[in-house]
């Protein structure tokens, strides 16, 4: 019965909102996903006027130990809740090319971004899974971002 009452209101309500609201992102960010920092480029999907799936790429070009410099990417998927300011929780990834190691990571976090488009500010926390080391360890890591949505 939920599903009945709730489905039509996704599919059709709100058509005005999801063509006004700006579905495209462009921000730098610093830790967060990487070990320095990254340029990502993000795409909305519009569920209702409070809810949004995000999938996010970036990409780093970052120094190592021995300078070393590595390429790096990190695809992202979120959940967002709100309308100008949200709640942010989903997962995503670190792959280093130079090491060829993948780098999960859980993420959660706050974001303000206007449905007009315009400045997009990010803060969240995300723990990275570190697989290199024996025993694997849990790193306690967080990040910030300023970008642009259009």
């Amino acid at each position: 019965m939920l599903c009945v009452s709730i489905f039509p209101q996704i599919l059709f309500a709100q058509n005005n909102y999801k063509s006004q609201t700006k579905k495209n992102t462009v921000y730098i960010e610093l830790l967060g996903s990487g070990p320095i920092a990254n340029v990502s480029y993000g795409r909305q999907i519009i569920l209702s006027p409070f809810d949004k799936l995000s999938f996010d790429l970036g990409i780093e070009y970052s120094p190592y130990i021995s300078s070393q410099w590595t390429l790096g990417m990190s695809p992202q998927w979120s959940y967002m809740h709100g309308k100008t300011n949200y709640v942010e929780c989903g997962l995503g990834c670190y792959y280093d090319f130079y090491w060829n190691t993948i780098v999960p990571f859980p993420k959660i976090g706050y974001r303000y971004q206007k449905k007009e488009g315009g400045l997009l500010l990010k803060l969240e926390a995300t723990p990275m899974f570190i697989s290199l080391s024996t025993p694997k360890t849990i790193l306690p890591w967080a990040g910030v971002a300023i970008g642009w949505a259009f």
